[in-house]
Formats: structure tokens, C-alpha cells, sequence
């Protein structure tokens, strides 16, 4: 017995009317198909970032300097730079030097000098999406959340 073509739904039929009507090719379609997944993508992004920031406030004062503070007041001043050195496993990355201390001055400030700036592996990051649209600020605050800066 031969396979047939899976059944549509009644709005899928009407919508695959309207696209032969309209003269759609399948390329097209595919271009329709990829926008709506690169929206899947970016709504869900935007769902992490606003889990990260929460309770965060942040300032920039240059393209690769920020002020962040976090929920229990501490503060976080962030210097980001790349390593260009002849070390071939860090050549090229983006580090940080984060100088930490709390809003009361009585704790001592700790400073971290290279902090390893990586990127999410299970999602691509979305630059717009992203806090003042920094991919560097958005990498901190997740990194602060996930007590990466803690010791």
C-alpha cells in the first residue's frame, strides 16, 4: 500500500490555497518558514535575558565599561578587553577585570583580573535582545547570576 501525504489541519489547507493563489513557490515558503523559527529563537532569548537581569541594575559608562549591581548590593565595575597574546588557547578571546565590593565600603574589594568571557553554548546570543544590546554586559550579569564571580 502506497504512503499518501499527511493530512493538514483546516487552517493549514486554507493558508496552502492562499500561498498557491498568491503565486508562492516552496523557496519562498522555506524563507517564510526560517523567519518564524529565527522568532522562536529570539522570544526565547529574550525569556533568559529577562530571568538574568532581573533585580540587576547596570550603567555604561564606555563601549566596554559598565557598572552593574546586583540583588545583595554588590557592585561590579567591568573592564573588558581582548588577549591577543601568543598563547594559541587564549588568543583572541575577550576577558574582564571585574573589581567587586559592596555598597556599604566596610568589605574589602576584590579584584579579578581576567575573567574568561565566553559564550552560551546551548543558544546563540542575540545582540539586539541583549541588555543596551552588549553581548559583554549580558555575559557578566548571566555569570553573576550563576555565581561564576563568587569564591
Amino acid at each position: 500500500m502506497p504512503r499518501g501525504r499527511k493530512q493538514l489541519s483546516d487552517k493549514q489547507e486554507r493558508i496552502l490555497v492562499q500561498c498557491q493563489l498568491m503565486g508562492l513557490t516552496t523557496a519562498d515558503l522555506v524563507t517564510i518558514s526560517n523567519r518564524l523559527k529565527a522568532l522562536d529563537k529570539e522570544r526565547d532569548f529574550r525569556v533568559k535575558v529577562a530571568e538574568v537581569t532581573e533585580g540587576m541594575s547596570w550603567t555604561e559608562s564606555k563601549k566596554r565599561e559598565f557598572t552593574v549591581t546586583d540583588r545583595q548590593g554588590r557592585v561590579y565595575e567591568v573592564k573588558v578587553y581582548a588577549d591577543y597574546s601568543p598563547d594559541w588557547i587564549r588568543r583572541g578571546h575577550e576577558f574582564a577585570k571585574i573589581t567587586i565590593s559592596k555598597s556599604n565600603k566596610r568589605t574589602k574589594q576584590r579584584v579579578i583580573e581576567s575573567h574568561r568571557l565566553s559564550g552560551s553554548w546551548d543558544c546563540d546570543e542575540i545582540g539586539h535582545c541583549c541588555p543596551n544590546g552588549n553581548k559583554y554586559l549580558y555575559r557578566i550579569m548571566r555569570d553573576i547570576k550563576l555565581g561564576r564571580l563568587e569564591k
